[in-house]
């Protein structure tokens, strides 16, 4: 793995283009398109960009102190571990153990949670902008908020997903493999996916001026709290089983995502105006 890694790495360096939008010296307008040979071909340092500081590392951390960026960690930190970080580890612990699969068979049963989470970021993105476009009267853009509608969809697929996955699991018959949780599958990483991309998008719609703050700060806090999910979601199955982790998992994601999403779309809504 670490050879793989290392591959990659130099491999990126040398034939990957320049990702980062470059804008002209007005602000408003992105730069000329290169041609394939400057990207490819051309090193040298980027238009406008500025030498690595000390005060990069922190900054990202002086974002949470806007409602609209702690709000959007908050929210996408507990359906990422639910809908993304628990089903990944429960494919192989849970439906593994409960049918009785060999590795390869577990394997296959990662196939729907990939196909929910392309299909998501495949609907999200256009949908969402579309959505936006729709509000846009005489030329004058819609709140940021307004994106928020397409969350509460996307919440109700990650009720289902969790829901479906865990209590079929319970309900199936001990090696005897069946569709059922599979379905549970696709549909968590559907809402997962489709709650990521209004998310964030929201969150720089808010702070246009700084997202790649925001961005930074919003996976890592996601990440933190993914690191500690995995050493009490056994505890939870063992003490309340899968019914009720099923529950428990929905109604954390109902009070720590749901009502805060609606209460910073009321409120956010109100400041903006």
């Amino acid at each position: 793995m670490a050879v793989l890694n290392g591959a990659q790495f130099i491999g990126y360096l040398f034939f990957s283009p320049e990702t980062r939008y470059i804008r002209q010296e007005d602000n408003r307008v992105s730069a000329t398109k290169p041609t394939p040979v400057q990207k490819y071909l051309t090193f040298g340092k980027i238009p406008g960009s500025q030498p690595l500081l000390l005060r990069d590392f922190w900054l990202p951390f002086t974002s949470l102190a806007k409602a609209s960026v702690n709000t959007t960690a908050l929210t996408h930190m507990v359906i990422f571990c639910f809908c993304s970080v628990l089903v990944c580890i429960e494919i192989p612990a849970l439906l593994g153990s409960k049918f009785n699969l060999n590795f390869e068979a577990i394997g296959l049963n990662f196939i729907p949670l990939i196909i929910g989470n392309v299909i998501g970021e495949i609907v999200s993105g256009p949908l969402s902008d579309w959505w936006q476009n729709r509000a846009v009267k005489n030329g004058v853009p819609p709140l940021p908020e307004r994106r928020l509608w397409l969350f509460y969809p996307a919440l109700g697929f990650c009720f289902a997903g969790i829901t479906v996955f865990l209590v079929t699991l319970d309900q199936a018959t001990e090696g005897k493999w069946n569709v059922r949780p599979d379905i549970g599958l696709a549909l968590a990483g559907l809402g997962n996916q489709m709650s990521t991309t209004i998310l964030f998008t929201y969150a720089v719609d808010k702070n246009p001026t700084h997202s790649g703050e925001v961005g930074v700060i919003l996976v890592l806090v996601r990440q933190i709290w993914s690191f500690i999910g995995p050493f009490w979601f056994p505890v939870m199955f063992r003490s309340i089983g899968l019914r009720g982790s099923a529950a428990l998992c929905c109604g954390l994601m109902a009070v720590f995502s749901g009502f805060v999403v609606a209460g910073q779309h009321i409120l956010g809504s109100r400041r903006t105006k």
